[in-house]
C-alpha cells in the first residue's frame, strides 16, 4: 500500500484549467498560505531533478518569500511520525502505516523548513482543516483567504480547498506549487477547484497580487 514511484510529468500550462466560477481576487490583507503536506516521507516517491517537484518547491519557495515580505502569514501541514492506529484511522485501511513507519521522514524536505513565526499543523486526514485548529488560526489572524500550496494536489490540496470553502474560507490553489501524481490527476484537482470551490492561480499571479504596495 506505499505510495509508487511517480513518474515525471510536465506541469499543467496556464488556461488549460477552467475559468474559475468564484469572482475572487487574492488580498494580502486576508491571506495566509499553506504549504501542504511538504515532507519527506511524501516526495521521496518523485525524481526531484524534474517536473512536477522541483517547478513545485521551486514555486513554493517564491511565494512564500513574497507571503513574508507582504506580512501574509505561513503555515506548514505535516502528518506526525508517531501516530496509533486510531489516530491514523481509515488512512490505515487505504494506505497502510504510511508515515508511521518512517517516522524519520515526517521532517518538512530540505529548503522549505520553516522558519521563526511560521505555524505548523500536525494533521491526521487529508484537509488541513480536519481535526487542527488551521480554522481558528485564520479567524483570530482575520484571514479569509488560503493560497494552497504542495502535495498531493487531487488529495490532501483538493481536500482542504473544499473543507475550506465549506467553513467560510475562500481557497487560491496554485497550480505551478502543487504536486501529484500524474498530469492526470493534477488536472482533476485544478478543474475541481476552479469548477466548485475556489480560484486556480499561478506563482506569478500570487506573487503579484501580495507584492501591491
Amino acid at each position: 500500500m506505499a505510495i509508487p514511484k511517480i513518474a515525471s510529468y510536465d506541469l499543467p500550462p496556464v488556461g488549460s484549467w477552467p475559468v474559475a466560477r468564484a469572482p475572487w481576487s487574492l488580498d494580502p490583507s486576508r491571506a495566509a498560505l499553506l504549504i501542504h503536506d511538504m515532507q519527506t516521507y511524501f516526495l521521496r516517491a518523485y525524481d526531484p531533478s524534474t517536473a512536477p517537484l522541483r517547478p513545485a518547491i521551486e514555486g513554493i519557495r517564491t511565494i512564500r518569500e513574497a507571503c513574508r515580505a507582504a506580512g501574509v502569514p505561513v503555515l506548514f501541514s505535516a502528518q506526525p511520525g508517531e501516530q496509533s492506529r486510531d489516530e491514523r484511522g481509515l488512512l490505515w485501511d487505504m494506505w497502510g502505516p504510511g508515515i508511521v513507519e518512517h517516522p524519520e521522514l515526517q521532517r518538512v524536505v530540505e529548503g522549505l523548513e520553516p522558519s521563526e513565526g511560521d505555524i505548523m499543523l500536525p494533521k491526521r486526514r487529508y484537509s488541513a482543516f480536519h481535526g487542527t485548529d488551521l480554522r481558528e488560526r485564520l479567524i483570530e489572524m482575520g484571514r479569509d483567504q488560503l493560497i494552497i500550496s504542495g502535495v498531493y494536489a487531487h488529495i490532501g490540496c483538493l481536500t482542504t480547498a473544499v473543507d475550506g470553502f465549506m467553513q467560510g474560507v475562500k481557497p487560491f490553489l496554485v497550480a505551478d506549487a502543487v504536486a501529484d501524481f500524474s498530469r492526470a490527476d493534477h488536472e482533476v484537482a485544478l478543474r475541481q477547484v476552479a469548477r466548485t470551490c475556489g480560484v486556480v492561480t499561478t506563482v506569478a499571479e500570487v506573487v503579484a497580487a501580495v507584492s501591491v504596495p
